[in-house]
């Protein structure tokens, strides 16, 4: 299933301000985010994330049939006490 659900113009901001002050981009932010939401919700703390990724370096392959696309597992150990900006700095 699927839920869906929006941020706000101000806390958008605020997570772009967090992210810039731990030097990590926006969607890592998010990121962890997500993970210590399923952290919680799951009881586990070893937490493990898909994340499709195209390999398309090159322009040539643009046109190709076809859609590349990988799997990028981002595993992320939230056991112990960890402040938020600490798990930040180890995402990802």
């Amino acid at each position: 299933g699927y839920y869906h659900s929006q941020i706000s113009k101000d806390t958008l901001e605020e997570l772009k301000q967090l992210s810039k002050e731990n030097d990590v981009t926006l969607f890592m932010t998010l990121l962890g985010i997500f993970k210590v939401l399923l952290s919680k919700h799951s009881s586990q703390t070893d937490i493990v994330v898909g994340s499709p990724i195209s390999n398309r370096r090159m322009m040539e392959f643009e046109p190709l049939i076809g859609l590349f696309l990988n799997n990028l597992v981002l595993r992320t150990n939230l056991q112990g006490t960890l402040s938020f900006k600490e798990l930040l700095k180890n995402i990802q």
